[in-house]
């Protein structure tokens, strides 16, 4: 870690990009894969890890036309009236406090029909954690993998897609989900140079 390698660079430009963003509106250049996914409305619960740039997705999914979600959210992260602030959009998305209650609040939205994010880790290079897969699992509700990469020539890639088993309908699909999450993670912390 250090020096001015892609880990430092992602770093500098997720700073930048929430500073920005107490501005308003401002572009991010960015390639999207898979807007579809964000424009079906109904229930889905969009999880990753937290990593530089998990911020952007939620940007790029409203600005592709896909209903707001409500974010899980630290509270050192919450803006306003329980609200989370989102890069360089000029309207705030409603947060549900990582608390004690967040399970509950988190299947109430699910099962009133409300998009939610809730990512899969508590910090950059946490241990991963099944309960967001098995919460969407329990409720019957599709699971979303989004996520976001700096390009080589500086476009924030961004990716939503199904996860391979999108209702985690048994123990079996659950953990093929799990293991995706957790591949597609270490790669992203290796294209970074985290560890190194």
């Amino acid at each position: 870690m250090g020096g001015n390698g892609p880990f430092t660079t992602a770093l500098m430009l997720d700073f930048w990009l929430r500073e920005l963003s107490f501005g308003g509106f401002f572009p991010i250049p960015y390639r999207v894969t898979g807007a579809e996914v964000v424009c079906t409305p109904g229930a889905k619960l969009y999880t990753w890890t937290h990593l530089p740039l998990t911020e952007v997705p939620l940007r790029v999914g409203l600005e592709q036309g896909g209903e707001p979600p409500a974010v899980v959210a630290d509270p050192g992260n919450i803006v306003g009236d329980n609200q989370v602030l989102v890069v360089g959009w000029k309207e705030r998305v409603e947060a549900i406090p990582a608390d004690d209650q967040v399970l509950l609040r988190v299947r109430k939205k699910l099962a009133a029909g409300s998009p939610v994010v809730f990512l899969a880790d508590q910090y950059l290079g946490g241990t991963l954690s099944d309960v967001p897969l098995r919460l969407a699992a329990r409720l019957r509700v599709p699971l979303v993998f989004q996520w976001a990469e700096l390009a080589s020539d500086g476009v924030v890639e961004v990716t939503f897609r199904y996860a391979p088993r999108p209702l985690s309908e048994d123990e079996e699909a659950l953990e093929e989900n799990l293991v995706f999450l957790r591949e597609w993670n270490r790669g992203a912390l290796e294209r970074l140079g985290w560890g190194r």
